[in-house]
């Protein structure tokens, strides 16, 4: 009979791993579905519980970055005390996972103090990407392993450009879709893009074509667009220089004034209040948006005012201005007369004006008589045509 129970307390130790009440020491514990029992999805669980506890412990304004949490999560086994398997109340397997916490602090405190200067220098970028290979069409997102993760981070490092993923889910829970990303949708990944540590946010569709690829880039911010082919390597460093070129050129542009000049039929609006970069992106986006089919160049940039000139409309102010009115961050703002000196004419001025009244009593009907009392005038002219058809004052 004590052999028997002992043969059946060994049967149940090997098919949970560990029956523990209390958690090991300095441990930390993570769950995960898995479809079985077996070592290689239980390998596969013990990544994925890894970097969900990373992105749990660490948040995505921490200095550890994508490529890093998936270094570290690549490494679970070395990390990982203990395991074993739970059944929930709906049959799912429970892959039940326990971690030494000290072993991954210093990990990540040695990836940290090892990570090169320069990188800090620069804003993360926000990256969505998806790729096409003949009938496959697959996103990056932050959880993501293999060759183009891997390649796209060893290009980045040597840029001393740090990037930013997506999080593992945004399409399967409806954030976002492959449509979105492919069209750039800028409704709706602009909404999707908020709540990342990132100064801007690029948008990469790339497609495979043999060992060529193509990418079609775009800075969501201004809707700039750009292309680059080649190998993996070559098509993402191509583009990814031009993306930090981009964003040099646009955060130069709100210190140095540009070249004014505009030919006739077009329209200039002034927009006030644009004090960054982000500012100035987010207006060249917008106006392209809500003035489809009209050219919009920004000619003048400088002391927290763009100017921008519109081409196509054929002078039609007023269809410029219905659809820049859809934009509720822009605050139509109405020119000021410009004051104008009236004719020197006798009692047109104050001083003539007072002149001629000079010695002059006025009886107010009360029978008594006392001077003129004149309030001074303030000459008031038409309003007049200013430098900019359309202004505007961005208040976000």
């Amino acid at each position: 009979m004590k052999r028997f129970i002992r043969l059946n307390i060994l049967a149940a130790v090997l098919a949970c791993g560990f029956c523990v009440p209390a958690a090991v020491a300095e441990s930390v514990e993570s769950r995960v579905e898995v479809t079985s029992r077996g070592d290689a999805e239980r390998q596969r669980g013990a990544i994925l519980g890894l970097f969900e506890l990373l992105q749990e412990r660490y948040p995505p304004d921490h200095p550890l970055s994508a490529s890093q949490r998936r270094d570290i999560s690549g490494d679970a086994n070395n990390f990982l005390q203990r395991y074993g398997y739970l059944t929930d109340a709906d049959g799912k397997i429970i892959l039940r996972l326990q971690f030494d916490e000290r072993a991954i602090d210093a990990r990540v405190q040695s990836l940290l103090s090892d990570a090169p200067d320069a990188v800090a220098g620069l804003e993360p970028a926000l990256l969505w990407l998806i790729v096409t290979q003949g009938a496959t069409e697959l996103m990056l997102t932050e959880g993501a392993q293999g060759v183009l993760p891997d390649t796209l981070d060893q290009i980045a490092t040597a840029l001393a450009q740090p990037l930013v993923y997506p999080r593992d889910g945004v399409m399967s829970d409806g954030t976002v879709s492959a449509d979105d990303i492919r069209n750039v949708n800028v409704t709706r990944l602009e909404s999707a893009s908020r709540g990342y540590a990132a100064g801007h946010t690029v948008v990469l569709s790339m497609q495979a074509d043999g060992d060529e690829w193509l990418g079609n880039w775009t800075l969501l911010s201004s809707g700039e667009q750009w292309t680059s082919m080649g190998p993996l390597a070559t098509m993402l460093q191509v583009g990814l220089t031009a993306y930090q070129g981009r964003v040099a050129a646009l955060e130069q542009a709100t210190d140095t004034p540009l070249a004014f000049g505009t030919v006739p039929g077009d329209i200039t609006v002034a927009v006030a209040g644009v004090g960054t970069p982000s500012d100035y992106a987010w207006l060249s986006s917008n106006l392209r948006g809500k003035l489809p089919g009209l050219s919009v160049k920004a000619v003048s940039v400088g002391e927290g005012e763009v100017v921008f000139v519109i081409g196509g409309s054929g002078g039609d102010v007023a269809g410029v201005a219905q659809g820049i009115a859809a934009l509720e961050q822009l605050q139509f703002v109405l020119p000021e007369p410009t004051p104008v000196a009236l004719p020197a004419a006798f009692g047109t001025t104050e001083d003539s004006l007072n002149d001629s009244l000079d010695g002059i009593v006025l009886n107010d009907g009360s029978g008594a008589a006392g001077d003129l009392e004149v309030e001074p005038i303030v000459p008031v002219a038409a309003p007049v045509a200013t430098a900019s058809d359309l202004n505007y004052l961005l208040v976000r």
